[in-house]
């Protein structure tokens, strides 16, 4: 496991837990769950229609249209316990600290997001040089494929809460479905998702995982068109299980952040920037946006 960022932890913290230890996390912790191998839970996978577009593609081509609103391809499926305990820390001392943000290995998700559409991978194509530039780097003997993942790549989680009884933690992950090969391409803003387990049993309590129902919050390309679109639903969940609410945006700060290190900068309003620039006597660094910064949208 790589942590990506840890904040400053007292003596007397660690203190107070190393005295009063947290029960363990089963496999999470050290390869010792009692679960049996048999045992799974289910989980539902939902995928609506898409309710607005900013071009033509999806709203002009029947067969766009087909291809991005044909719903779950597996909509109720069973998973083993240990592909939801993939999500949690491998390391105990991350207990230790409340935001610290550690990466997952999002190819141990694509089980749950292979419910929405086979074609889900983890290496995105915009991620990568294109195909004339890719070709010239591999006559020159290196291989973009063999790339290591960029910074926009892959996932990571956080805590939302901790105790004795129970862990909750914030996902985020960036993943592509390439529903035609070689021809249409759905790029998701992110999948956010929660996960609350029992440490008691040893088990999920709960799993949400969902593409935020934000306007805008995906981008198609079609041979050589493209497209920006919302997509209301689009989620795999267990039963009864619901995504993280307002009380989790300190959480997603601290995994934007991670994805994002310009996120750290303090976005001002352009009339408010220009009264600060004129009572400090410095320039501005004006950014307009068509769609959103911080997501892998457009």
């Amino acid at each position: 496991m790589t942590l990506v960022h840890r904040s400053p932890l007292c003596a007397f913290l660690g203190f107070a837990l190393w005295a009063n230890p947290l029960p363990a996390l089963g496999l999470a912790a050290g390869g010792q769950g009692q679960d049996s191998p048999a045992e799974t839970i289910e989980c539902k996978a939902a995928w609506g229609p898409v309710e607005s577009s900013v071009y033509p593609t999806v709203r002009e081509n029947a067969a766009v249209k087909r291809e991005i609103e044909s719903g779950p391809r597996i909509p109720v499926a069973s998973h083993e316990l240990d592909v939801f305990r993939a999500l949690l820390p491998t390391d105990e001392a991350v207990l230790l600290d409340d935001e610290v943000v550690w990466e997952i290995d999002v190819e141990r998700l694509l089980p749950f997001l292979r419910q929405l559409h086979p074609g889900v991978t983890t290496r995105m194509r915009h991620a990568r040089p294109p195909a004339d530039l890719a070709e010239i780097l591999r006559r020159q003997g290196d291989d973009p494929d063999l790339w290591p993942p960029r910074s926009i790549e892959g996932g990571r989680a956080t805590w939302l809460h901790r105790s004795d009884d129970e862990l909750a933690i914030l996902v985020r992950v960036h993943v592509e479905f390439e529903l035609v090969p070689g021809e249409l391409y759905l790029l998701p803003a992110q999948f956010e998702g929660r996960l609350v387990w029992d440490r008691r049993a040893d088990r999920p309590k709960s799993f949400h995982l969902a593409l935020p129902p934000r306007n805008t919050n995906f981008d198609l390309n079609y041979l050589n068109s493209v497209d920006i679109g919302y997509l209301p639903l689009m989620e795999v969940a267990t039963d009864g299980a619901t995504p993280a609410g307002e009380d989790a945006e300190p959480a997603r700060a601290r995994l934007r952040s991670s994805f994002y290190r310009f996120s750290s900068i303090d976005w001002r309003p352009l009339d408010e920037a220009l009264a600060r620039a004129r009572e400090n006597g410095r320039r501005l660094h004006v950014v307009q946006l068509f769609g959103t910064l911080d997501d892998e949208s457009c």
